[in-house]
């Protein structure tokens, strides 16, 4: 709960549920904050991997195990359980196709934020990253 995010999603549940809205000016100014995260995270990521050599992070082995994990177990686990449960063929490619994606940069965010190992997770992404272009069209094979 010390994490601000949650507090805004209950927040936002409320506005989605309720039909409130925030007047123009915030509704634009949030909307222009929330347009920023990205490329921010992004700066972030490259300003972490800057103190490092890249090569680095494709020679750790320590990083196979959690890239293998998330780009293969995770969707292939996925389609599984959900296999008997969804019926439609679209919802259970999206929903397995969406596991089936890169690590996203708010990994490295939360090691930063929770003194964890900020270049292990940026690591992490990057590996994650370059290989999702092999595992996805996998992944989709399968399907």
């Amino acid at each position: 709960m010390r994490n601000p995010a949650i507090p805004a999603v209950f927040i936002g549940l409320i506005f989605f549920v309720s039909g409130l809205r925030f007047p123009y000016a915030v509704e634009s100014g949030i909307s222009l904050i929330g347009g920023i995260t990205a490329p921010i995270s992004m700066i972030l990521l490259g300003v972490i991997l800057a103190r490092q050599r890249i090569k680095d992070a494709f020679t750790d082995a320590r990083l196979l195990v959690p890239v293998a994990a998330k780009l293969l177990v995770v969707p292939i686990m996925t389609f599984l359980m959900l296999n008997f449960i969804i019926q439609n063929t679209l919802m259970l490619g999206v929903i397995v196709t969406l596991m089936a994606m890169p690590p996203a940069v708010l990994t490295v965010i939360f090691a930063e934020q929770f003194d964890a190992d900020g270049f292990s997770a940026a690591k992490f992404i990057v590996v994650g990253t370059m290989l999702c272009a092999v595992t996805v069209p996998l992944v989709s094979l399968l399907l």
